[in-house]
């Protein structure tokens, strides 16, 4: 008796979505395969259950082969943690303000300003401003100390238009300040593009002003806390110290109908 032909048939249709525990486990919405590395060789696979092994390579978790990758430069690597599992210390180079310095009062100060110095480490400044209206309209002198109570920078000013916004070239001041532990870095005092009303501002307001700051630009060490793909297939870095990066792409290969 004649037994029936086997036939294997491949499924190329999309599957549906499913939330997982891994946060590296990803899908592919369309066309295309990931593609794997076995013996020298390139595999082509739709499975996209992936993870990092001791090593920090990222494998499939079925058969552990070596996941690849596009770079920047567009080279077909694999995708590793080796270079991501720290991240250094940035020193503040910019603090911005937002609010207002009430034309009515005579003087406004912030405490515990915070900056980062080159080590990574915190330092808490008290910017002073003082309203010299009176010689200069809408004007105000700056003062930064650090938290020895020394003045850290020469004077600055800054300087209002006449309908509240920040006058130009006196929107900014920028001064060095001498870390003790750390290298000598600039900062600047961001209070707004000329004209706009989204920084700070100086309008009457009685004698209470609340110039506050919104934002710094400096950060200290991190160690990689956990790692995701995007929407676009690129590793995603998160670190303690509340920032991330971005890494390779997951490459994806497709193939022509002949």
């Amino acid at each position: 008796a004649l037994r029936p032909a086997e036939i294997t048939a491949l499924r190329f249709s999309q599957g549906d979505f499913r939330d997982t525990d891994n946060a590296t486990d990803v899908a592919i919405d369309g066309q295309g395969f990931f593609v794997v590395s076995r013996d020298g060789e390139y595999l082509y696979t739709r499975d996209g259950q992936f993870e990092f092994d001791d090593n920090g390579l990222l494998v499939t978790r079925a058969g552990r082969e070596p996941v690849m990758g596009l770079d920047e430069s567009g080279t077909l690597s694999q995708i590793t943690l080796e270079q991501l599992q720290a991240q250094p210390a940035k020193a503040t180079s910019e603090i911005r303000f937002v609010n207002n310095l009430s034309l009515g009062g005579t003087q406004h100060v912030l405490n515990n300003v915070k900056v980062i110095n080159s080590l990574g480490e915190t330092i808490l400044l008290r910017v002073t401003f003082r309203n010299t209206s009176s010689t200069t309209p809408r004007s105000w002198q700056i003062e930064v100390r650090d938290p020895q109570n020394q003045v850290v920078a020469p004077f600055g000013e800054l300087r209002f238009r006449g309908n509240g916004s920040p006058e130009t070239d006196y929107n900014k001041f920028t001064f060095t300040y001498d870390s003790p532990n750390g290298d000598p870095q600039e900062i600047t005092l961001n209070f707004g593009e000329p004209g706009s009303f989204a920084g700070a501002t100086s309008f009457s307001g009685g004698t209470t002003s609340d110039l506050a700051v919104s934002s710094q630009d400096g950060y200290a060490q991190g160690t990689l806390l956990n790692t995701t793909f995007d929407d676009q297939g690129r590793l995603v870095a998160r670190y303690t110290n509340e920032q991330s990066v971005t890494g390779a792409y997951l490459a994806l290969a497709t193939f022509n109908d002949l």
